[in-house]
């Protein structure tokens, strides 16, 4: 995992999927989930359209935005 996704991990942001490690969840988000491609090195996201709450769309959304712009600024 990257620094800045374990970062995430170590501060309660995300939550690793102990079964299979390369999934994560935030912290406050019921149903959606961050999946780290190993051999891309890019973040994912799955099942975001059955977020109904929109605290918790938002809540997830400034996450995977945050991991996303931190991605690009490594390329």
């Amino acid at each position: 995992m990257p620094i800045y996704i374990k970062d995430l991990i170590d501060k309660g942001t995300l939550k690793q999927w102990n079964k299979f490690p390369n999934i994560l969840f935030v912290d406050g988000v019921e149903k959606a989930r961050i999946c780290f491609d190993k051999k891309t090195k890019i973040c994912s996201h799955k099942y975001v359209n059955q977020i109904t709450n929109k605290e918790q769309y938002s809540i997830f959304r400034d996450v995977f935005n945050n991991i996303n712009n931190l991605q690009k600024d490594l390329k």
